[in-house]
């Protein structure tokens, strides 16, 4: 008998080893370990380090792109017949939409500046890494994944993550979405439709919007995609069929391809473009808005995240909401 128990206490504490290994590893892959070094690398002030696991770049834009695409839909919801006033919305999202590259740079600049000198809030900073995972409530759906992080008596942060090797990074976060009057004809649909390309879709009252297939641009004239990326047009077209002008936004839109990366539109590209304005009562406005991606990625759908949030993809398309 005490022999046997020679033999086998060794091959326990071996296959001991190796699960706590394999155990360490699962944790380490975890999206809930990535935002613990996020986490860390603030606490240390390591800005290197914070850049691993946040796409800071992406974040900016997309930071930007939705407080642009949320200033024009509550100017659209409570749109003033006077013309000057018009006018002034029209010229004030004018002035925004030139100063994106400068809002992006100070972005950027203001989370490298709060990660190496900032003060960390204590409470969203968890305890320890088993603690932290009780904070975190994560949804996967492929290689990207909704992320929950819960603190008490202040705001959840929602966070979108993509599957890197071997660690996760955040490339997307939510703003926070006042409610809307729905007295005023306001409406927050919180759910995320599916719509196929080329399917005129209903947006909000009296409102339909069309997205086309998204297909290869090879450009002609002085605008040209970065060297081992390529332009990727989408064809969009807005129809008011109400009796008032109104106005509708191009801020509204990611293009995402199949490896779960999301873009922004970029200036220049295919013409007619299609930019953020104003459109009639019973008009139209149709233009293309161009995506640069790189050339070993594919584009499978377009999001729009407006009154309504709705993915247009391909009639067989595979792809979530």
């Amino acid at each position: 008998m005490g022999k046997r128990l020679k033999i086998i206490l060794p091959v326990l504490v071996v296959l001991l080893v190796i699960s706590v290994i394999i155990g360490w590893q699962i944790i380490k892959s975890s999206p809930q370990y990535s935002i613990y070094q996020v986490y860390q690398a603030v606490g240390k002030h390591d800005y290197d380090k914070f850049k691993k696991y946040v796409d800071v770049e992406g974040v900016s834009n997309n930071v930007i792109d939705k407080a642009l695409a949320s200033a024009t839909e509550e100017t659209k919801n409570n749109a003033s017949n006077d013309p000057f006033y018009q006018l002034g919305q029209t010229f004030a999202m004018g002035l925004i939409t030139a100063m994106k590259p400068r809002l992006k740079e100070e972005i950027v600049s203001g989370i490298q500046k709060a990660v190496e000198q900032g003060n960390f809030k204590t409470e969203y900073q968890p305890k320890n890494v088993t603690n932290f995972f009780s904070l975190i409530d994560v949804k996967k759906n492929g290689k990207v994944a909704d992320v929950l992080i819960k603190a008490q008596g202040k705001d959840d942060l929602k966070l979108k993550m993509r599957e890197m090797s071997g660690y996760w990074q955040i490339f997307d976060m939510d703003l926070p979405v006042p409610k809307t009057d729905t007295a005023n004809g306001g409406s927050q649909d919180a759910k995320t439709l599916k719509a196929n390309f080329g399917e005129r879709t209903g947006i909000t009252q009296g409102w339909f919007l069309t997205v086309e297939a998204p297909e290869e641009y090879k450009p002609t004239g002085y605008s040209t995609p970065k060297e081992g990326n390529k332009y990727v047009a989408v064809k969009v077209t807005y129809e008011n069929t109400t009796d008032k002008p109104n106005s509708y936004s191009t801020y509204n839109f990611k293009l995402k391809d199949n490896k779960d990366f999301s873009y922004s539109d970029t200036y220049g590209g295919k013409e007619p473009r299609i930019d953020s304005g104003d459109l009639e009562a019973k008009g139209k406005v149709t233009g293309y808005m161009t995506f640069e991606i790189p050339k070993g990625n594919e584009p499978v759908s377009v999001v729009y995240s407006g009154s309504k949030s709705i993915v247009f993809t391909s009639p067989n398309s595979s792809t979530s909401p």
